[in-house]
C-alpha cells in the first residue's frame, strides 16, 4: 500500500498521512480602512497589516478497520478543539501560527484499496494561519 506518512504534520504529529491529502492555502489578507479626513482631497486608505489566510486540508483517511479510522478522526478533532497555534508542514512548505477549526467527514465505507480491504472516509479540515 502507498505510504503517505511524512508528507505533512501538524504540531509534529502526522494527522493526515494515512491517505492521500492536499493542503490548500489562500493568499494573505491585508486589513485596510478607508476614510475621509478634514483637509484631505478625497479619501485616504490606511493599511493595518496582515489578517492571516484560510487553510483547507482535503483527503482520504484510511484505517485498518472502523475503530482505527475513528481514532484517526478523533485525533484531528482534538487538534481542532485544542485551539492552539501550531506549525503545519506540507511537503516542503512550512506554515507557522496555524489553527485548525473544523473537520467534516463523509460517512465511512469499507473498500478494497491497493490490495487490501480498509475503512475509508473523505474529509475536509478548515483552519487559518494567523498573521
Amino acid at each position: 500500500m502507498t505510504d503517505f506518512s511524512g508528507t505533512s504534520s501538524f504540531d509534529g504529529v502526522d494527522l493526515f498521512g494515512s491517505g492521500p491529502h492536499l493542503v490548500l492555502v489562500d493568499g494573505l489578507e491585508v486589513a485596510r480602512r478607508r476614510g475621509a479626513f478634514a483637509g484631505c482631497d478625497g479619501f485616504v486608505t490606511a493599511t493595518f497589516g496582515g489578517r492571516g489566510r484560510a487553510i483547507q486540508i482535503r483527503g482520504k483517511l484510511i484505517g485498518s478497520d472502523y475503530d482505527d479510522l475513528q481514532d484517526k478522526i478523533a485525533a484531528i478533532e482534538e487538534a481542532c478543539r485544542s485551539g492552539g497555534e501550531c506549525t503545519l508542514v506540507y511537503l516542503s512548505y512550512t506554515y507557522l501560527h496555524v489553527e485548525l477549526d473544523l473537520i467534516q467527514c463523509q460517512p465511512s465505507r469499507y473498500v478494497f484499496w491497493e490490495g487490501s480491504w480498509v475503512e475509508m472516509c473523505d474529509y475536509v479540515v478548515t483552519g487559518k494561519q494567523n498573521a
